[in-house]
């Protein structure tokens, strides 16, 4: 695939003509660029920027919403996301769980009438402050057991979201580099990948591949089209530091019928109302994700989901 940098700055139809160019030799390849809304050259209308995503389809563009509404803003070190309490910030998170898809009167779909999977979905990337750094500097009352939480959450967020999920090098294993942000002209000291961080946090890696996991069993999370997402997603009605929503799996051929997502961003347990009564499987709790599910529980509606965490549950009805 190609990844283009600044892709803003380039035009609609230059950037149309290359997925033509590109499909002629392999139609799977992925196309996602930086569409920032940047450059005075071009009208508005023919930039190849996030808002005019719906004009370049099969285009993927890095969601800074949901970056920045989990984190905070990678220009305001100090700034808390929504996985940090901010609570205010919720809404713009949703928007990004959706794939940027309006779905409803508070998820207004910024970026115009576009297909989710043009939304690539992701909290830290070779620029800015890694995910790490950016919480050890905005959270630096807190014990690093509550950032790695933190950690947890904001990335599992962005790697169920609907859409591209982008990983960085490294982020499975709380990665750092030492609160560089700008590292294009740093050391390999500062740029080298320390394998033995991968070792220590062996938990967050193993959650990782759980996570993909389960995203790879449950065509849900991985939704087309808008429609689809407008029909088979709906959040439930839930305070600001709790997310949680409900997808149609009745596609599927795993048995499951319904998944359920909750993140929750409070300190404390939350009590969580589900969907239907029954029976569900918890593929996901804490650290340990599983598509294969961690446990069944008893016929239940409700749950208790630990402090910022998420919690990913299916049924068969």
């Amino acid at each position: 695939g190609f990844r283009y940098d600044l892709m803003g700055i380039i035009d609609v139809d230059t950037m149309n003509q290359v997925r033509v160019g590109v499909d002629k030799i392999d139609n799977t390849f992925l196309i996602i660029g930086e569409g920032w809304q940047m450059g005075n050259k071009l009208a508005p209308g023919q930039k190849a920027n996030q808002v005019n995503a719906f004009k370049m389809p099969r285009i993927g563009h890095f969601n800074d919403g949901i970056r920045d509404g989990l984190k905070g803003d990678v220009f305001k070190p100090l700034e808390n996301g929504w996985a940090s309490g901010r609570n205010s910030l919720k809404v713009q998170v949703m928007e990004g769980i959706t794939g940027e898809t309006a779905s409803g009167t508070k998820i207004r779909g910024s970026w115009g009438p576009l297909n989710p999977d043009q939304s690539v979905s992701y909290v830290e990337a070779h620029d800015n402050l890694t995910l790490f750094d950016k919480l050890l500097i905005s959270m630096p009352k807190a014990a690093a057991a509550e950032r790695k939480r933190v950690f947890a959450l904001a990335s599992s967020t962005a790697i169920l979201a609907q859409g591209v999920p982008f990983i960085h090098a490294g982020q499975e294993f709380m990665r750092t580099k030492g609160g560089d942000e700008n590292s294009y002209k740093s050391t390999d000291s500062v740029n080298s990948l320390k394998w033995d961080e991968a070792a220590k946090n062996k938990d967050m890696v193993g959650y990782f591949k759980g996570l993909i996991a389960i995203r790879k069993a449950n065509s849900a999370f991985r939704m087309s089209k808008a429609t689809d997402v407008i029909k088979g997603m709906k959040f439930s009605s839930t305070p600001e530091d709790l997310i949680a929503y409900s997808l149609d799996a009745s596609k599927q051929t795993n048995g499951a019928k319904r998944v359920f997502v909750i993140h929750n961003a409070a300190k404390v347990a939350k009590v969580v109302k589900l969907p239907v009564s029954g029976a569900w499987k918890v593929l996901a709790e804490g650290l340990v994700a599983k598509a294969s599910g961690i446990r069944t529980t008893k016929a239940i509606g409700s749950i208790t989901v630990p402090a910022q965490s998420t919690m990913v549950l299916s049924i068969g009805k």
